[in-house]
């Protein structure tokens, strides 16, 4: 006898709905390629879905039930004709797929704060009885104008030698101690750069007019160029020796050495990328704009799990063994095996892992969370917010108009210094110096 639909666990009724759909679609003759123009769905999404290797997201499997039968799944279904076996299987359909939409509250253990909300992970506001920074003023040891770019932050990298810098009229390598541009001339690329670089060794990557090109990093001169889909906006490098290259809706995948597109006709998804995805072990996780979270295969590209959220896609994502952190106006932590979530906080956003501790931007707070002892919050300290990043003991935030550095064991401020325009996104912490852009187009070196 089946169990009843109520009585499974969201989980469990995706896995049995996508059971009973490929058992609907091999009665059929249906090949996944079939279902793709009836349900806007990639061939290669729906056969991840009904493949049985992993727990298909329940949008996915509305989609293709909608596919299937697109007079009956959605609506109303008559009880009068129930001894339809068509009708009835229908129902079954959507008694599952209703279940599997379903998250109820799960229990959280080791949270950070004795009475929390079910299912959700709150945090204690920051101590506001005292100012948390000492009065040190800093100075930027050096500057450098690259012509007004709103968000210049996002456009930096680093390598063992070169601090480098893009902009839509070009890439500069800089030395990064004295910020003298290194290269005889700035690297065009044919009038327009879409990206941020990417750095590798002794290489750096950017994306100009639908290519992606690899320049030697002592000289700025072409290593290899190769065509893309779309112009990407995003390029990252991944310490396996690939580089993602995300352009409009297209995930991409090419070898660092020789340029040769890794993932047989990369990835396309039904909304943009804006941010970098990120790798941790053998998976890469992206954060699809409006549509969720993906753990995509590094070794061909194929969906392990989706989790569905209506995020804008502009967060970053974070990683551990066990859990990957996604954001937008709250964080969601995620199963890392599965996808399902596991826990959220409210409020906060942007993390970061760094020696085992978890540290989240939020409204006015930056909170620190030991990953260890079951994420219980280690301290809360007063700061405007953005995106940590963690060197030498020190937090570096950028928000607003101002970069701020707190004491990564105890959350007390150390200094702030004042930009002369507004910064969103994260500072960069190497060879001595935090560097940060804001949207008048100067780059600060500030001594750590």
């Amino acid at each position: 006898m089946q169990e009843d639909p109520e009585d499974m666990t969201p989980q469990a009724a995706r896995n049995r709905l996508a059971e009973e759909l490929r058992r609907e679609t091999a009665s059929r003759g249906w090949a996944p390629a079939t279902l793709t123009s009836a349900s806007s769905l990639q061939a290669s999404t729906i056969s991840d879905a009904l493949s049985g290797r992993h727990t298909p997201s329940s949008g996915t499997l509305h989609a293709i039930l909608k596919a299937l039968f697109p007079s009956t799944i959605g609506g109303t279904i008559s009880p009068n004709g129930r001894s339809n076996p068509e009708v009835a299987r229908c129902i079954l359909f959507n008694q599952l797929r209703d279940q599997a939409a379903r998250r109820p509250p799960r229990e959280i253990n080791n949270t950070p704060n004795p009475s929390p909300q079910a299912g959700t992970l709150t945090i204690r506001p920051p101590d506001r009885s005292g100012r948390p920074f000492r009065e040190t003023r800093m100075e930027a040891t050096w500057t450098f104008h690259a012509g007004r770019i709103p968000g210049i932050a996002r456009t930096l990298a680093v390598s063992d030698t070169k601090l480098f810098v893009s902009s839509p009229d070009g890439l500069w390598a800089l030395n990064p101690h004295t910020g003298e541009e290194e290269w005889p001339d700035r690297f065009s690329g044919g009038g327009y750069v879409s990206s941020p670089p990417a750095a590798m060794d002794e290489s750096v990557f950017v994306s100009s007019r639908d290519h992606l090109y690899a320049l030697r990093a002592s000289s700025g001169e072409v290593q290899w160029k190769t065509p893309t889909r779309d112009s990407p906006e995003v390029v990252t490098a991944m310490p396996n020796g690939m580089i993602l290259a995300a352009g409009g809706k297209h995930l991409m995948a090419f070898d660092a050495v020789t340029g040769t597109e890794l993932w047989s006709g990369g990835r396309r998804f039904t909304s943009g990328i804006y941010r970098s995805p990120v790798v941790h072990r053998n998976s890469a996780y992206v954060n699809v704009a409006r549509t969720g979270v993906w753990a995509l295969s590094t070794e061909d590209g194929s969906t392990k799990w989706a989790h569905e959220t209506d995020m804008s896609g502009l967060s970053q994502i974070a990683a551990t063994d066990d859990l990957v952190f996604a954001t937008s106006q709250h964080l969601q932590a995620l199963n890392a095996e599965t996808g399902e979530e596991e826990w959220t906080i409210e409020g906060a956003w942007s993390p970061s892992v760094e020696n085992d501790i978890l540290y989240l931007g939020g409204s006015e707070q930056v909170v620190a969370l030991d990953v260890r002892n079951g994420y219980r919050e280690k301290w809360v300290s007063r700061s405007p917010g953005g995106t940590p990043r963690v060197a030498g003991g020190v937090v570096y935030l950028a928000y607003g108009r101002e970069l701020w550095a707190l004491d990564a064991a105890t959350g007390q401020g150390i200094w702030r210094f004042k930009l002369s325009d507004y910064i969103w996104w994260a500072p960069l912490v190497a060879h001595g110096f935090v560097y940060a852009g804001d949207h008048e187009g100067y780059v600060y070196a500030v001594p750590v």
